[in-house]
């Protein structure tokens, strides 16, 4: 199964949640994931234009909050995973990630992997079909 797979799955799972607070949460917890991606994205970017702009104290301010900011939302990545996983257990699925959640590097590169899918899918997605379908409403 893949990883939007899974996550339509929990969905599918959790919708019987009378206020769908459920439904939110697990869509919160996977959103982390794009959270950390756009953290690492907006240090690529920020950075060498702050290098040209900025005097050296204040650049140094400047790229430690973006890297404050990017560690913080990192462990946040970790915690989800955590969360969906147990998530997973109780629904009787996968884990939502089967991997090492000691390894920093395993849990970015996953973070990038759900995020690609995740735009790969809706890429070309088209909602008129999908509502004609019954699919998207």
């Amino acid at each position: 199964m893949t990883i939007t797979e899974l996550y339509k799955t929990m969905l599918e799972n959790a919708k019987n949640d009378e206020d769908n607070e459920l439904v939110e949460f697990i869509a919160d917890q996977v959103d982390v994931f794009r959270k950390y991606v756009n953290s690492v994205v907006e240090m690529e970017i920020r950075i060498p234009v702050a290098r040209f702009r900025m005097e050296t104290e204040d650049f140094q301010r400047f790229a430690e909050r973006l890297d404050t900011n990017r560690r913080k939302i990192h462990e946040r990545a970790i915690d989800s995973c955590r969360i969906l996983n147990r998530l997973c257990d109780k629904m009787g699925l996968e884990a939502f990630y089967p991997r090492d959640l000691e390894d920093r590097y395993q849990v970015a590169d996953f973070c990038w992997e759900i995020v690609s899918e995740l735009f790969r899918n809706g890429q070309h997605l088209d909602i008129q079909e999908l509502a004609a379908r019954g699919e998207y409403i």
